[in-house]
């Protein structure tokens, strides 16, 4: 192994990228035991220029780092942007709704008043037709709506420039279980459901070897811890 390691840029910045750690550590073969020490001290080296990067990156909560402020600052952005945003977007969907509300309720109402016009324009036309010795089965026939009869058309409400009603559609789980057993049977599709793959990883670390979860692996992978020296 060469005695030259790559070591990590100062935030001020150096002529040596990071990348090159992961170059050499790629290119690495540990053949001897001259090998397996000089790597370790290099993992130790890389494990120690981690914790540096975190803590330069990151900082403390007395000395917080540029991703802390950043992230405060972003933070105080989406406090400030929700403060201004969420009423007007809850204003606008209750006003959303009640206009919805009206407008449905008036399409129903003008719905329910041409049928009653057009049946009291048939209870007239029948009414005329006898009066005139019209035969029962022509009196029947209008009465029932098998003879068209001009009536008079109720105009609709008409939408507003720029405003519109449309139908949202969501989709809420009421059944969990149901759900799993119509996506196990094949009714649903798998994407219907999503593994927690926090959780499971949480049971593999505290379960090892004893996870025994249907169609749930547990899986070890020898790795090497370090320390710093």
């Amino acid at each position: 192994m060469t005695n030259e390691i790559a070591t990590y840029p100062d935030l001020g910045g150096t002529d040596r990228d990071s990348s090159d750690a992961l170059l050499l550590v790629h290119d690495a073969t540990i053949d001897t035991r001259e090998d397996y020490e000089s790597y370790s001290a290099y993992g130790q080296t890389l494990h120690a220029l981690e914790k540096k990067i975190k803590l330069d990156c990151n900082g403390t909560t007395s000395d917080p780092g540029f991703i802390m402020l950043l992230d405060r600052a972003h933070k105080k952005a989406v406090e400030f942007r929700d403060k201004h945003l969420l009423p007007i977007q809850k204003a606008r969907a209750t006003l959303a709704s009640k206009l919805a509300g009206w407008f449905t309720y008036e399409q129903n109402r003008v719905r329910e008043e041409q049928v009653k016009v057009e049946q009291r324009a048939r209870e007239e036309e029948a009414a005329r037709i006898k009066a005139e010795g019209g035969g029962k089965r022509d009196v029947a026939a209008i009465l029932s709506g098998k003879t068209a009869i001009p009536t008079p058309v109720i105009a609709q409400p008409e939408q507003i420039k720029g405003v519109s009603m449309r139908q949202d559609w969501d989709a809420e789980v009421v059944d969990l279980l149901g759900l799993v057993k119509a996506v196990a049977s094949g009714r649903v599709p798998v994407e219907a459901i999503l593994p927690n793959t926090k959780f499971l990883r949480s049971q593999a670390k505290a379960m090892k070897g004893n996870l025994k979860y249907p169609g749930v692996r547990a899986v070890a992978r020898e790795t090497t811890a370090f320390r710093s020296s």
